[in-house]
């Protein structure tokens, strides 16, 4: 359960500045789109394993 907070809290870290960089009028690129992707696929791998 550590790892899994952990993990959630560098995702949460992620999005943050993605969120940062959009309302400082800056545009989402490829990196940003593809750190959304795996945090998606990470977001789905915790529901499962708290059977949502």
């Amino acid at each position: 359960m550590r790892e899994l907070l952990a993990e959630l809290s560098r995702h949460g870290q992620n999005i943050n500045q993605i969120a940062a960089k959009l309302n400082s009028g800056q545009s989402l690129d490829r990196v940003g789109i593809e750190i959304i992707a795996d945090d998606n696929d990470v977001l789905h791998k915790v529901y499962e394993a708290l059977g949502k």
